[in-house]
């Protein structure tokens, strides 16, 4: 007679294996949706899978090419994890397949070969050693788009150690620094760490003259650093007469005459001024590096980030997601002219003493060079129109590339928002009350902002053969130039403030548990935490509710002086760590000790003012204590009174621990 068991009846194990096999892809699905940002939080989330299943889910994205290129070293990392199991024979016809796509065959082979390295004997016995060649050469070249700044020059020289003894052909460099020209890595980034390598010194010939064509001045630093620590006198002569060359060549005329081919897209600008360029550059493999800067007219780079390689179908996608979540209006234009617009963007941010963002960097060195002294240059997109009405201004900020962000917002008009907000339909019907604000408005800034927002409207209509607009837009800069108060642009920009203030909520607000952005700050400052405790759970929870107050508090001061993204990242992270050990210590009665610690570290990470600082700590620290005591004091993970235990389960969650289900084992 057959009994039930403890194991349960076979239907009851039937549903388990469907609810294990579900569970299994849910978290596959969320490894890829919010990546681990180091191999310890990749091994906690993946401590809950099935692991035959868990295999056949990654797999299958790979052998249904559902893998985009961006998620190959994901793929890579957690096939590491999991290991082969029973998928060796689908991840062996993948790599053999010659009709796939050559990344997808190249990912199968190193997840093959790095877990048995005798497969690479099999894979060119079956493709042969022309066709094994051309995977490893897309792997070197894989390395550049997968691997993060700091780790691109290590991983070549690796590579092409690797290679030294087939001698990498004058070809596969010259492809090579195509690639490392695509994705804008700096020679020194890219080859230092080669230069210094005894074994690969029958390549500096050709990697030195990447620098001498790259002609930088961080190359002539890099190779100024290798000349002097040479202890060889030959190749100590090798550095110097490069850098000779090199400096000839920073001046050597028509040294710009770039060859770089593909096309540029400038957008409107808002309110603040801020537009986004977008440089697609072509690749000779048919692909495009897209770099996609934040620039603000007649201020700074702002942020920017670069995407390398994508086909022409990503490129368009890429774009229409810009026009709908950004509200961008694009024309297109050549690269020189693009680039112009970069270098007076960089200039103007060294003007102010500020660097380039970090992450900025990749995208700016794409149009670095091919600019300079473009034929363009400082002379007007047309002639300015003969004068300007309040009518015609009115018309034009009706436009849709104007209609949405054209006003004063409530940082520009401090106090003054909530005045205008306090008057009468009938006060405001009248021009009355202009002149009692713009006397309080800060003209200069705003006056040099408007200047710069309506020169740049002016050269964008140019570009859309819009002549009669462009005609316009300079005409409203000459007139702001001429009389700030009178002016028609202040006047409309005024009036359509009025209807665009909306009431500042006096109780304070936060928001968490976006996992994107909790990704982001664990990457940012958490990247090589491998145990995580409670005092880093409450580091990671505090710099979150930092960045929502902070943001919020930030859009409340003028345009000209609000922190960039990673300025107020890093801000976010060290208030969030003070206020998070004085919770831990107990210390939140003291609240001016509080203040005066939170303000510190507002001061070592934003260029404020003291009054500025005063202002966002105002509205910041009410927003911390109302955060920890509405999330924090009903957390069940308790982390503010466990600062020791282990927290890396909850940590290495994509979501904060209070949005878990209590069921969760925590």
């Amino acid at each position: 007679m057959l009994t039930r068991g403890k194991r349960g009846t076979g239907s009851e194990m039937a549903r388990r294996s469907v609810r294990d096999e579900e569970e299994t892809r849910g978290i596959i699905e969320g490894l890829f949706l919010h990546p681990p940002v180091n191999e310890a939080e990749l091994a906690q989330r993946l401590k809950a899978v099935e692991l035959t299943a868990a295999r056949r889910v990654v797999v299958d994205r790979l052998h249904g090419s559902r893998l985009p290129e961006r998620d190959g070293p994901l793929f890579l990392a957690v096939m590491g994890q999991l290991g082969i199991g029973r998928q060796k024979r689908r991840l062996t016809n993948i790599a053999l397949d010659a009709q796939r796509d050559a990344k997808e065959r190249l990912w199968a082979s190193m997840v093959l070969t790095s877990e048995d390295p005798e497969a690479m004997d099999m894979l060119v016995g079956e493709m042969g050693t022309d066709g094994m060649g051309s995977l490893a050469e897309l792997s070197l070249f894989e390395l550049l788009t997968m691997q993060g700044r700091d780790e691109i020059g290590e991983s070549i020289a690796t590579a092409l150690e690797a290679l030294v003894d087939e001698k990498p052909s004058d070809e596969l460099l010259r492809k090579l620094e195509a690639a490392r020209k695509s994705i804008g890595a700096s020679c020194r980034v890219a080859y230092e760490e080669s230069l210094q390598r005894s074994s690969l010194n029958f390549l500096r010939p050709q990697i030195l003259d990447f620098f001498i064509d790259e002609a930088s001045d961080e190359g002539i630093a890099c190779l100024e650093k290798l000349r002097d620590a040479e202890v060889n006198g030959s190749g100590s002569r090798v550095f110097q007469s490069t850098l000779l060359k090199l400096r000839s060549r920073q001046i050597e005329p028509g040294r710009y005459s770039s060859e770089t081919s593909g096309y540029a897209l400038v957008s409107n600008c808002d309110g603040q001024g801020g537009f986004v360029l977008l440089g697609v550059f072509d690749i000779e493999d048919g692909t495009h590096s897209v770099a996609d800067l934040c620039i603000r007219a007649g201020g700074d780079v702002r942020d920017g980030f670069i995407y390398p390689r994508r086909g022409a179908g990503e490129v368009g996608e890429f774009v229409e997601r810009a026009k709908q979540q950004l509200g961008c209006h694009f024309v297109e234009v050549d690269l020189y002219e693009a680039a112009e617009l970069v270098q007076a963007g960089v200039e103007r941010t060294r003007a102010m003493e500020r660097g380039v963002p970090e992450e900025a960097r990749r995208a700016v060195a794409l149009f670095d060079g091919i600019g300079r002294g473009f034929r363009w240059g400082t002379k007007p997109c047309c002639t300015p129109a003969e004068s300007v009405s309040i009518e015609q201004v009115e018309q034009l900020l009706a436009r849709p590339e104007y209609e949405d962000t054209w006003f004063f917002d409530l940082g520009d008009l401090g106090p003054l928002g909530a005045q205008l907000a306090d008057r009468s339909p009938e006060e405001l019907a009248t021009l009355d009350w202009l002149e009692d604000v713009v006397e309080q408005l800060d003209r200069d800034n705003i006056a040099k902002r408007l200047v710069a927002m309506a020169t740049h409207m002016a050269r964008w209509h140019a570009w859309r053969d819009e002549e009669d607009l462009g005609a316009l837009c300079l005409a409203m800069a000459d007139d702001v130039e001429r009389s700030f108060e009178d002016s028609a642009l202040v006047q409309v920009m005024l009036t359509r403030s009025v209807m665009a203030i909306e009431r500042v909520e006096e109780e304070p607000t936060y928001q968490f548990g976006d996992p994107k952005e909790r990704q982001h700050l664990k990457m940012m400052f958490f990247k090589n935490l491998e145990k995580p405790k409670g005092r880093d759970m409450a580091h990671l929870d505090l710099t979150e509710a930092s960045c929502s107050a902070l943001r919020s508090a930030f859009d409340m001061l003028p345009g000209e002086h609000r922190p960039r993204d990673d300025e107020l990242d890093h801000a976010a992270y060290a208030i969030g760590v003070v206020f998070a050990d004085h919770l831990i210590e107990k210390k939140p009665s003291d609240p001016e000790s509080v203040v005066r610690d939170l303000s510190r570290a507002l001061n070592a990470t934003c260029r404020l003012s003291p009054s500025e600082r005063h202002r966002v700590l105002m509205s910041v620290v009410p927003t911390l204590y109302a955060f920890a005591d509405d999330i924090c004091a009903g957390c069940l993970v308790n982390c503010l009174n466990k600062p020791d235990s282990d927290m890396s389960q909850v940590f290495f969650r994509a979501v904060h621990p209070v949005m878990l289900d209590p069921e969760d084992e925590l």
